[in-house]
């Protein structure tokens, strides 16, 4: 699986993906559909970035790590509040998303704004250098 890269996010997340920005130059950009995003075909150079919204699998009230078996019980679409019919207000759970990149890529980065949750960011790839909060 070298060109797959596992990213779970884990804890309370409200509006995860909402920092993440729109791509750059007119590209369509791909979604989420069923915990998978493919960007195997996606041009970073020429698109920019995108943000990474869709279907993630989802497992309300656990706290899993990447090491763990996912047991997803829904899929959660990225980004959605909570309190919108599917979830109380409160509560914690853990989101994963896999990611099909293409062989060659430029270094690749993920942003997180500041917003009203907690959370804690896990990857299965040794490519990430450093996370900051």
């Amino acid at each position: 699986m070298k060109s797959y890269q596992i990213i779970f996010c884990v804890g309370v997340i409200g509006w995860f993906l909402s920092a993440c920005q729109t791509p750059e130059g007119g590209g369509k950009p791909p979604r989420a559909q069923k915990g998978y995003l493919d960007l195997q075909s996606w041009d970073f150079a020429q698109h920019g970035n995108l943000n990474l919204d869709g279907q993630w699998h989802f497992a309300p009230q656990k706290l899993l790590s990447p090491r763990d078996n996912f047991q997803f019980s829904r899929w959660a679409t990225v980004p959605e509040l909570w309190h919108k019919g599917w979830q109380p207000g409160f509560g914690f759970g853990t989101y994963q998303l896999v990611i099909a990149l293409p062989h060659e890529h430029p270094p690749l980065s993920i942003r997180l704004n500041s917003f009203g949750t907690s959370y804690r960011f896990l990857s299965t790839s040794a490519n990430w250098r450093k996370m900051a909060r």
